[in-house]
This record gives structure tokens, C-alpha cells and sequence, in this order.
């Protein structure tokens, strides 16, 4: 059976980001797929879980064939922190994510334009993690040295050609750092939060107080893909702040929600002897074609993600 409401969206993966388009999704009324490895006991009104392989192309063109239209978030991948090692497992379930899943939605709207489909592909800043300029746009050169970002560029080189070649509607959003409730323990502002409760000596230690970070609510990305999906053309972007942060003032942030007064210290794990590469990303192009905007400040993302 053919679904024919328009007011339906399919997210690929169930992250952060997945749950923070749901919840806004959900507050317009849309039907809302969810596609998750595992299955998932959550009963909401107008949301539907499904377990599918991805990797599977006949099971993904079969369960495609049963909508009309369709706005499809591709968020699947296989995140670490920037506190963990990469290894060789996570590489090849990125690269199965990130290059045969991805390809197996757009080869199926490929052969399907009139079904209407479109798809935003959640792509990452990490591909200008050893950039020279001191802050990148969509025409930046990508220039990275690790396995996520390699599959993270594979992605985005793939969309370009289905985008340039195949005639889809196929957008990429290059995000840069957002965050929100759903992040673990090991991402940087509850991973200092809980430094900051554990210490007993007034001391936290990091890898680089003054390290500086391009820093917005997952809110404020996810409003910024919808924006990017209602246009009426495809389009690669970047979805970031334009604001550099350091880690010393989103230290002193939490310490003031925190309501502390006493005299902690934030200090370097060890001397730094090389130079910071700051990923700083130039949105301009994002406000002037969707008319984007970030709503959240600094003591608001603090604020969300420690709630």
C-alpha cells in the first residue's frame, strides 16, 4: 500500500540528531519512519519503528516502494569521541554505512523520481580537520587524516554525483560541533561537568584550555537540514555557529549554571607543543539561501545539554 500523506519524513538512524528532528517533527504533526538497528519499545503518536539491515538493498527498496513522498534523513554512522581511538572496525562499518547503505537509498530514487523523494545527508566538519584556512566554506578543500572523516568525504562525494548526474534532490549539510541532552558522558560538556562534580582538588584537566571549537545546539542544525529540505533545489552546506568558543569559557559557563564560586582551576594535561587547527565554519551561504538563523546562545546549549 502506497502512504500518501505529505506530511511524513523518514529518518535513517536513531542518534542525537534523529531524536531531536522527531521531537521538533512531532510538534508539526508529521508522520515520522524510523529506521534503527535494534528494535526500539517506544510508542509515540505518529511515530513508527523499523528494523531493517541498510546494507541490504533489496530490503531497503522494498520498504522505500511503500511510500509516495518522502523527506529522508540519512544520520546513520558510527560516531567516537574526540577522547577515543579509531579502529578498524568502526572503519569498515562507516565505510558500510556511509557508502553502500547511502548509496542503496539514492540508486532507489534514482529509479524512482516520481515518487517525489528527498534526502539530506548528515556529513562532517572532520573532512577540513587538517585544513590550512582559518575558516572553511562549501568551495574548501577537504583535507583529513582519519578513517571517519575518509567515509564521512566518500559520503558527500556521493551525493554530489547522484545530485550532478542522476538528477535527484540529494542535499548535504557539512555539520560542525552541536550537541544537546542525548549526547553520552564522554562529549565535552558533560565530560567536564562531571569532572567538575568528581574533583576534590579544585583542579580539571583537559588537553587544551584555550582549544577553541565551533560550538551550536543540535535544535539550531536540525531546524537549519528542515530549512535546507524545503528548498526547492539540492545543495551542499554548512550548518555552524560562525562562532569560535574556547574550552576555558564553556568551563567557566558550567561553573556559573553550577552557581560555584569557589576557585577551580581548568589546566592542561601537559605542555602543547603544536599548534591548533580550528574547525570554524563559514554559514553565510546557509542564511542567505534558507534564511537560517541560530537561536541558542552558549548558556542555553549548556543549559539543555546537562538537563
Amino acid at each position: 500500500m502506497i502512504i500518501k500523506n505529505k506530511n511524513k519524513i523518514l529518518i535513517v538512524g536513531y542518534g542525537q540528531d534523529a531524536k531531536v528532528l522527531k521531537d521538533q517533527a512531532s510538534k508539526d504533526n508529521k508522520k515520522i519512519y524510523i529506521i534503527t538497528k535494534s528494535k526500539k519499545n517506544i510508542k509515540e503518536k505518529n511515530v513508527f519503528f523499523k528494523t531493517l539491515d541498510i546494507k541490504d538493498k533489496n530490503k531497503v527498496s522494498k520498504y522505500l516502494k511503500n511510500f509516495k513522498n518522502l523527506h529522508i534523513y540519512f544520520f546513520a554512522t558510527h560516531n567516537i569521541s574526540s577522547t577515543e581511538e579509531e579502529n578498524s572496525q568502526i572503519f569498515y562499518k562507516n565505510l558500510e554505512t556511509n557508502v553502500i547503505s547511502l548509496t542503496n537509498f539514492l540508486e532507489f530514487m534514482s529509479k524512482n523520481k516520481k515518487k517525489n523523494f528527498k534526502l539530506f545527508y548528515a556529513c562532517s566538519s572532520h573532512i577540513y580537520e587538517n585544513s590550512l584556512s582559518t575558516k572553511q566554506n562549501e568551495k574548501t578543500t577537504p583535507l583529513f587524516s582519519s578513517h571517519y572523516a575518509l567515509t564521512k568525504y566518500l559520503g558527500l562525494e556521493i551525493c554530489h554525483y547522484y545530485r550532478n548526474i542522476k538528477n535527484i534532490f540529494c542535499s548535504v549539510g557539512i555539520l560542525y560541533t552541536h550537541t544537546s541532552k542525548h549526547v553520552n558522558n564522554n562529549f565535552l560538556i558533560k565530560e567536564l561537568s562531571i569532572k567538575i562534580k568528581k574533583t576534590k582538588n579544585r583542579k580539571v584537566y583537559v588537553k587544551n584550555v584555550n582549544s577553541m571549537i565551533d560550538l551550536m545546539s543540535a535544535s539550531d542544525a536540525v531546524r537549519a537540514m528542515r530549512n535546507i529540505m524545503d528548498l526547492k533545489k539540492s545543495d551542499t552546506f554548512i550548518i555552524s555557529s560562525g562562532r569560535k568558543t574556547s574550552i576555558k569559557i564553556i568551563f567557566n559557563e558550567i561553573l556559573n549554571l553550577f552557581n560555584i564560586k569557589d576557585n577551580f582551576q581548568i589546566l592542561n594535561k601537559k605542555k602543547i607543543t603544536k599548534k591548533q587547527k580550528i574547525l570554524f565554519g563559514d554559514n553565510r551561504k546557509l542564511k542567505i539561501k534558507t534564511n537560517w538563523s541560530s537561536k541558542n546562545n552558549l548558556k542555553d546549549i549548556i543549559k539543555e545539554v546537562l538537563s
